[in-house]
């Protein structure tokens, strides 16, 4: 019996990195079927045309504008639902399935179990950015567990990472698509914050391996793109969940603190508008951006 995984790939005028993200899948094997979903989410350089043509045998879907991370996976999600998916895999564009990490994932995921990958970074593969997550409520935050060893027993996790995890189909026909107000991070944690309350759990699997080249997508870690939504889409995170109002002070508070040590840094200066555009209710893309 096969089962039958979607893996969803979101395209953003890059389509060197998507191929390479492509042609990883290839490398699985056993009784699982992995079908290719490919959004391009409004490139306009030519990637929907190029990706086409390299990623013969994939579902190459045009979003029509970009919709952001969230926006561009609910595209391929619904796709992958209206196809018959059993289970569904989000891969970034940025990295790579190692040899076997699928059949691994599979192994670990159930009917009401998310599976989540050991992932490690690109350039240095002995250098672990996602062991399994936890959450600190009274810090606000989604951390990863970075330490070797740690990283190296299976165990169930508070979240997985929006790089990589495998889902079953039927929570997203259970519990709704990827939250499109969050455009750009978070939507992950949101995600699994939602799975957890509708008595989903989320187990990392160190045997699935995925190689991460982190933040290539947006520009880098400390990118104007990753400050500004890191802050805003935190800030609507702890408000959707009711955080306790120590975790808004922490996250403010360090926030600014950055802003102050790095007054010349043109990335900290989207710390500012970020907190503004959460306090005014602002969500989704933001123009210019």
């Amino acid at each position: 019996m096969f089962t039958r995984i979607f893996a969803i790939i979101v395209n953003y005028r890059q389509s060197a990195l998507t191929e390479e993200a492509v042609v990883s899948l290839g490398n699985h094997g056993g009784e699982s079927l992995v079908s290719v979903v490919v959004v391009d989410n409004g490139s306009a350089d030519g990637s929907l045309e190029r990706l086409k043509k390299s990623c013969a045998g994939c579902a190459v879907l045009d979003a029509g504008g970009n919709l952001g991370f969230s926006g561009g996976n609910n595209v391929g999600i619904r796709y992958a639902l209206d196809h018959g998916a059993e289970y569904i895999l989000l891969l970034n564009n940025d990295a790579a399935v190692e040899r076997g990490a699928v059949e691994a994932l599979l192994a670990a995921a159930g009917p009401k179990t998310i599976a989540a990958p050991k992932i490690v970074f690109a350039s240095d593969p002995s250098r672990v950015w996602y062991g399994g997550g936890h959450v600190s409520w009274k810090r606000g935050g989604f951390y990863h567990d970075a330490d070797a060893t740690s990283a190296a027993s299976a165990r169930g996790v508070d979240f997985a990472s929006g790089c990589c995890m495998l889902l079953p189909a039927a929570f997203f026909r259970e519990c709704g698509l990827m939250d499109e107000r969050f455009f750009l991070y978070c939507e992950d944690a949101e995600l699994c914050l939602r799975a957890v309350r509708a008595g989903y759990r989320i187990r990392y699997e160190p045997c699935a391996v995925v190689r991460h080249k982190v933040s290539a997508s947006t520009g880098g870690e400390r990118s104007p793109m990753s400050v500004y939504y890191g802050t805003r889409n935190r800030l609507m995170l702890l408000s959707q969940y009711r955080f306790p109002f120590a975790a808004f002070a922490y996250v403010v508070a360090t926030r600014l603190v950055k802003l102050l040590i790095f007054p010349f840094c043109p990335a900290e200066r989207y710390v500012l508008p970020g907190i503004i555009d959460w306090l005014a209710g602002r969500t989704g893309r933001k123009e210019g951006m």
